[in-house]
């Protein structure tokens, strides 16, 4: 798990699911252009399950849940399908909105991605302009 620092600017939590370091940083990069620099990266499915279900790593984080989930779909162990599928189930993080920041462009993907009741699909490599786009849909900016 690797932690960017708050900046000041935004005291939003992103939760950043994603097995690419590279990809991991170009994302980190895009949301401190958007101020939001509180970011928690996990590089596979079921520990950001686990730590969503048990409320964070430390124990100063039992109740501090993310502000926004983005989530790759190709990750280990557990695919961001089944990742989604398993948080909606609970009432709590079930409702912290959810975008999708993936390589597929195809529309099987997307409309599987709507169906599960994604805010949001982002292709890499990431649009600026789309992100923004997003992060407004879902009221974070």
């Amino acid at each position: 798990m690797a932690e960017e620092p708050d900046g000041g600017s935004n005291p939003l939590r992103i939760l950043l699911v994603e097995d690419h370091p590279d990809d991991a940083l170009l994302t980190i990069l895009a949301l401190k252009k958007q101020r939001l620099e509180k970011v928690t990266v996990l590089n596979d499915a079921l520990k950001a399950l686990d730590y969503l279900v048990q409320g964070g790593l430390k124990p100063e984080e039992r109740a501090v849940l993310p502000d926004l989930i983005i989530v790759d779909l190709k990750l280990p162990r557990m695919d961001g399908f089944d990742f989604i599928e398993s948080i909606r189930k609970y009432e709590d993080i079930g409702r912290i909105p959810l975008v999708v920041l993936s390589a597929s462009s195809s529309d099987k993907d997307r409309e599987r991605c709507r169906e599960l009741g994604v805010d949001g699909y982002l292709t890499k490599p990431l649009d600026i302009g789309e992100l923004n786009r997003v992060l407004e849909k879902v009221k974070l900016c």
